[in-house]
């Protein structure tokens, strides 16, 4: 279980001087009282018909930062006017910190993305709504969603207290001009990580990077952190964090997260650059491959145009482990306060929208803004024309599964994580060995 985090009485008073100057969060806005206007703002003394829903987002603006929620929210309150959704949009850490401080008095929004290091917590006392029933009345949505990523948020009673907000789909974009210079045939599912080598290899030869990369966020790493499904990480960390078992049972690939930096495969000052510098690289034609994901597809293809490819990586010979799984997660989660359950028009308001956003209308908005829905429906069309978009939807259709319902590290608590984090970079750059790194991790597990 991942521990709670605490607000320190300054940020507690600084948040309260904000609440108390904006009006506080909007969740007191009755369902039968005055008018509210298309902005959420309070309007004149008209009686009013419409069911008013709190929202609150992770982001400060919500129509730029994440115009697929925006534009859904739009959408939904265009099919339904009886129903009035009231965006509340800050930034990660301000939303993660009035979160806390909502639930401790009992004012949380109606629905809200939430922090999946929160999440059992929030569970656990009581916050938050479970889902089971709106997902048993809406069979089609539940048989859209895979098993894993519908059951990422189940308690141990077997109550789904949350539904991620969009799938994570990470992997390998590849600029095909530059595989044709150089005389390498474009990645398959049966690339292995030797095929790899070579092709990196003849990259350096021709002076290309291999695969654009910095050491400065994680972001880079979850492409291949997600490589540690492919040695059983789902099969075997609950053995690791429990101290039964040493995290030397993923050696053979830390080795190759080592290899690579020897063998050249990033940038030079790999060290000293962050993700946004790799993606400049990539996309100025100085790089072969760029570890990112979906969110990428459209500033890529701006870029790269019809040269644009998607791959998920290679796959490990030396493993005992399926290496048919792709590198699809569930985001964090939206969820429900339990105080909806109390209110039958607005517990009706908020599965309504859950409906439409989970449902294929909302999978199609999600899709033409390059964003993938956890729910998938075969037979649904989108105008995203992107090539890199396109390109991952052509990954997805090979068959593969996503081994786990969270990317590695985001099963982890926070202290462990960012072992993990600091061990693979530290191998890539050369700065540790495999088996100070095994140590390192283990020593994080068993501070826990």
């Amino acid at each position: 279980m991942k521990k709670w985090r605490f607000l320190s009485l300054a940020l507690i008073f600084t948040i309260l001087l904000s609440l108390v100057g904006c009006g506080g969060n909007g969740n007191n806005t009755s369902t039968n009282g005055g008018s509210v206007n298309s902005d959420g703002t309070g309007g004149g003394s008209a009686e009013q018909t419409e069911t008013v829903i709190t929202f609150a987002i992770n982001v400060g603006n919500c129509k730029e930062q994440n115009p697929e929620y925006y534009y859904a929210i739009q959408a939904f309150m265009d099919q339904n006017p009886d129903v009035k959704i009231k965006l509340i949009e800050n930034a990660t850490e301000e939303h993660n910190a009035q979160m806390q401080l909502y639930a401790s008095t009992s004012e949380l929004p109606d629905i809200f993305w939430l922090f999946e290091g929160d999440a059992p917590l929030f569970q656990e006392n009581g916050y938050l709504l479970p889902l089971n029933d709106f997902l048993d009345a809406n069979p089609e949505i539940s048989e859209a969603i895979a098993d894993p990523i519908e059951n990422a948020y189940r308690a141990d009673d077997g109550s789904i207290y949350g539904l991620a907000c969009s799938s994570l789909i990470t992997g390998m974009y590849y600029n095909k001009a530059i595989f044709d210079e150089c005389g390498v045939a474009y990645p398959t599912d049966e690339t292995t990580y030797e095929d790899m080598l070579n092709m990196i290899e003849k990259f350096n030869e021709k002076g290309y990077v291999g695969i654009a990369q910095g050491a400065l966020t994680n972001y880079s790493l979850w492409c291949w952190l997600g490589s540690f499904n492919r040695y059983g990480y789902s099969e075997q960390i609950d053995a690791v964090m429990a101290g039964d078992e040493s995290f030397a049972v993923f050696k053979p690939l830390l080795e190759k997260f080592e290899e690579m930096g020897q063998k050249g495969a990033f940038p030079e000052n790999y060290a000293t650059i962050d993700y946004f510098e790799a993606k400049d690289l990539f996309k100025a034609g100085s790089a072969a491959m760029f570890n990112a994901g979906a969110w990428d597809a459209a500033t890529v293809t701006e870029s790269l145009g019809e040269n644009t490819g998607f791959w998920w990586g290679p796959v490990f010979n030396d493993s005992d482990y399926s290496q048919a799984t792709i590198n699809q997660f569930a985001n964090a989660p939206f969820v429900v306060s339990s105080s909806v359950g109390d209110d039958a028009a607005k517990k009706d308001a908020v599965y309504r929208f859950l409906q439409f956003f989970y449902g294929k209308e909302g999978a199609t908005i999600m899709s033409n803004y390059s964003t993938f829905s956890i729910a998938n429906y075969a037979d649904m069309e989108s105008d995203n024309e992107t090539v890199g978009f396109q390109e991952i939807i052509k990954a997805m259709g090979n068959g593969n599964a996503s081994a786990s319902a969270a990317q590695p590290v985001s099963s982890l608590p926070s202290s462990v994580s960012e072992v993990m984090y600091d061990s693979v970079q530290s191998l890539i750059t050369g700065s540790i060995g495999v088996d100070d790194a095994i140590s390192d991790v283990d020593a994080a597990i068993a501070r826990q």
